[in-house]
């Protein structure tokens, strides 16, 4: 994800840029040619640089509420650096919900390199544990059967017992345990986000 910030208080640029390559982003000063910039975070809306994160530095409740009226996808006070970083995991996560990273339950989630992340710690997982959470990303709040994820990930010529998706599942709950994976008693499981 490339995110430019364009504001001039070089001590909140800081901060910001701190928290954001700490969550595995691309913090660019300026756009190159052909670059595509997935957010904008400034201090003043502006039309063509959507989608836009205003921050507020006076910490105007008002000003917060006229960006947003006026365009921008968020904003919000300066107050509470982490909440913005907060805010800005969410808006990203709800503009592009088919990218290859995803910050899911504060996890982040690298599609194309199979890893995932708490802050910056990875997490170690087998490849099977890793087949589990994408294919429970890719039907998000929904209902699957054992069965299904057992064929998806093992294949409809595996011979071993189904609980084998159960044991990996506690696996992955232990490793993960704030990923929000339910259990659908006698029937399988779903990813709630």
């Amino acid at each position: 994800m490339q995110i430019n910030i364009g504001i001039p208080n070089q001590r909140i640029y800081s901060l910001l840029v701190h928290y954001l390559l700490s969550m595995d982003y691309n913090v660019v000063q300026t756009k190159q040619k052909n670059q595509r910039i997935h957010l904008w975070i400034l201090e003043q809306l502006h039309q063509d640089l959507t989608p836009c994160f205003i921050v507020i530095i006076d910490n105007d409740r008002n000003k917060v509420i006229k960006a947003i009226k006026s365009g921008a996808e968020d904003s919000s006070n300066i107050e509470d650096i982490e909440e913005i970083v907060v805010r800005i995991n969410k808006l990203i996560s709800r503009l592009y919900p088919d990218q290859d990273y995803l910050i899911i339950d504060d996890y982040q989630i690298d599609l194309l390199e199979k890893k995932i992340f708490d802050n910056e710690e990875l997490i170690s997982l087998t490849n099977n544990e890793f087949m589990i959470i994408e294919y429970l990303l890719k039907n998000r709040n929904t209902a699957i059967k054992r069965e299904m994820i057992l064929d998806a990930i093992w294949g409809k010529d595996y011979y071993g017992s189904i609980r084998v998706v159960d044991d990996t599942i506690r696996r992955i709950r232990k490793k993960l345990p704030r990923l929000n994976v339910r259990m659908i008693y006698g029937f399988g499981y779903r990813l709630d986000s």
